[in-house]
C-alpha cells in the first residue's frame, strides 16, 4: 500500500504557512523545504514556518524526513491542542534504534531513500508540527506526516540490518621461532548505504551498539621453497568491554595447529565453522568496546613458512 498525497506531491513550506493548508484526517501531506539562498532560508526558519500535519485523533504521528543533499539538521517537534498554543513533544527516532525521546533532535542526514523516521505522541493534540532549524546551505528536506501507523516499512540509510565483514591476510612470512606475533588484518565492510570500506590493522573493533557474528575462520600454511618441516599454532583472542586496544589480548577464544612436512611448498589448512555464529557484542557506549585479534606461533629450523588467515562474519 503506497502513500497518497493531498494537493500534489510537494508543497513549499512558505506557501503552506501563508495559506494555512493542512492535511486532512487520515491523509498524508508532503512538505518541501527549499533554501538555496540565505534570504529564503531566513524566512523559513522559526515557529511560524514549520511543516504541520493533522493528527486526525491518532494516538501517534509518524514523521518521515528526507534530504536530497547530505546536511546537518536540527528538528523541533511540537503539538497544538486546538487552542493555538504549541508545546514541545518528545519524539523518538526509529530507523537507528538508538534515539532517546527528545523534542529537539540534531544530526546528519544522508541523501537517498529512507531518511529519518520519528514517532510523536499525538493524544490530546489536533496538530503536530516539525519546526526546522537548519544551516542555510541545506537544499531540500521533505516532511511526510502519517497518522497512527506507517503504511510501509521505512528503509534505514545510516546503518543497515547486516553489514558483511571480512578480515584476512594471506601472505605473512612467519616471524622467528619461539615468537608469538599478531596478524595484520585487511578489514573489509560491505555497507549498502556507504559502499565498500577497507582498512587495515592488527585488531578488529566491534562498533558500539552493534554485534559481530563470526561465522568462520580459515588458516593456511605454505612450506618454504627450501624443504623444511614447520608447525604453527593459531589463536583467536578477544578483549571485551575495554576502553581501547592495548596491543596485547590475554583471553584466548579458540586455538588450533597446522603442520606441514619437509616438502617444498607443502600446503595445509584449518577451518573453524561456527554453525550458529560466535557473537561478539560491541557494548552500548563509545567509551568501551570489544576487540579481536589473531596471533600465530611457528616452529621451524631456518626456512620460514608463509601463513594466512581469513575471517568471515557480519555486524548487526
Amino acid at each position: 500500500m503506497g502513500i497518497s498525497l493531498k494537493g500534489g506531491s510537494t508543497t513549499n513550506l512558505a506557501e503552506v504557512s501563508a495559506a494555512g493548508e493542512l492535511s486532512t484526517t487520515g491523509s498524508v501531506k508532503a512538505l518541501t523545504y527549499a533554501s538555496s539562498t540565505a534570504s529564503i532560508a531566513a524566512t523559513l526558519v522559526g515557529s511560524a514556518n514549520a511543516a504541520v500535519g493533522s493528527t486526525g485523533g491518532a494516538p501517534v504521528m509518524y514523521v518521515i524526513v528526507k534530504n536530497s543533499a547530505p546536511s546537518n539538521l536540527q528538528l523541533n517537534f511540537e503539538g497544538n491542542d486546538g487552542s493555538g498554543n504549541w508545546m514541545a513533544l518528545l519524539a523518538t527516532r526509529h530507523e537507528t534504534g538508538i534515539s532517546a525521546p527528545s523534542h529537539n533532535l540534531t544530526g546528519f542526514i544522508s541523501s537517498g531513500l529512507g531518511g529519518w523516521v520519528f514517532s510523536v505522541p499525538a493524544v490530546g493534540f489536533t496538530q503536530i508540527r516539525c519546526r526546522l532549524d537548519i544551516n542555510t546551505s541545506a537544499q531540500v528536506t521533505a516532511f511526510t506526516f502519517q497518522p497512527a501507523a506507517l503504511s510501509y516499512a521505512p528503509v534505514a540509510t545510516t546503518v543497515p540490518a547486516r553489514v558483511p565483514v571480512t578480515l584476512f591476510n594471506l601472505g605473512v612470512v612467519a616471524a622467528g621461532t619461539a615468537t608469538e606475533s599478531v596478524f595484520i588484518l585487511q578489514r573489509v565492510k560491505i555497507n549498502p548505504s556507504t559502499g565498500i570500506g577497507q582498512s587495515s590493522g592488527n585488531f578488529y573493533q566491534v562498533p558500539a551498539g552493534r554485534t559481530f557474528r563470526l561465522q568462520s575462520v580459515t588458516f593456511t600454511q605454505v612450506g618454504n621453497s627450501t624443504a623444511t618441516a614447520a608447525q604453527t599454532f593459531f589463536r583467536l583472542r578477544g578483549d571485551f568491554q575495554a576502553a581501547s586496544y592495548t596491543g596485547t589480548i590475554a583471553q584466548v577464544l579458540a586455538n588450533g595447529t597446522i603442520s606441514t612436512p619437509a616438502t617444498a611448498f607443502a600446503f595445509d589448512s584449518l577451518t573453524w565453522t561456527f554453525s550458529d555464529g560466535m557473537d561478539i557484542w560491541g557494548g552500548t557506549s563509545t567509551s568501551t568496546s570489544s576487540f579481536l585479534n589473531v596471533t600465530y606461533y611457528s616452529q621451524y629450523t631456518t626456512n620460514a613458512p608463509t601463513l594466512g588467515v581469513t575471517m568471515v562474519g557480519y555486524e548487526y
